[in-house]
């Protein structure tokens, strides 16, 4: 977890510090990202110290089932595909189905709840970010 704390602080560092801007360009944009950054790398060793203070005994439990490791492995997928979907079907459709996917994999089968759910929480996020602060988001095939 800690490499991973660290490669995604190394992608915001990407973004923010070697992408080109034009000259003059105010650097206030780069604050946030570098105290996330910061934030990121000093919890990613908090973690690798706790981790190697802390070791954990082996686990008495029954090892997981081949449906745990399908159901964990479905979730990441539905997670990579996400951000892949939304370029191409647009952040509404792409929201409201990877929200549908996550909750019908951890097991919840009243399907009308999940579609209401899915479908007011991309409809409400989309009118914030869009109609009320104004923040483009990707719209796939509905541009």
């Amino acid at each position: 977890m800690a490499a991973f704390m660290v490669a995604v602080a190394a992608v915001i560092g990407h973004g923010t510090f070697l992408v080109a801007r034009p000259r003059g360009d105010i650097s206030m944009p780069t604050v946030f990202p570098g105290v996330l950054i910061a934030v990121l790398l000093v919890l990613a060793l908090l973690l690798v110290q706790k981790t190697r203070t802390d070791a954990l005994p082996a686990p008495d439990g029954e090892p997981i089932s081949l449906a745990g490791h399908i159901k964990a492995a479905s979730i990441f997928a539905i997670a990579v595909a996400y951000p892949l979907a939304m370029l191409v079907i647009g952040f509404p459709a792409a929201t409201a189905l990877a929200l549908t996917a996550f909750c019908i994999t951890l097991g919840e089968r009243r399907y009308w709840l999940v579609m209401l759910y899915a479908l007011a929480f991309a409809a409400f996020v989309y009118g914030v970010f869009v109609m009320a602060l104004r923040v483009p988001l990707p719209m796939g095939l509905f541009e």
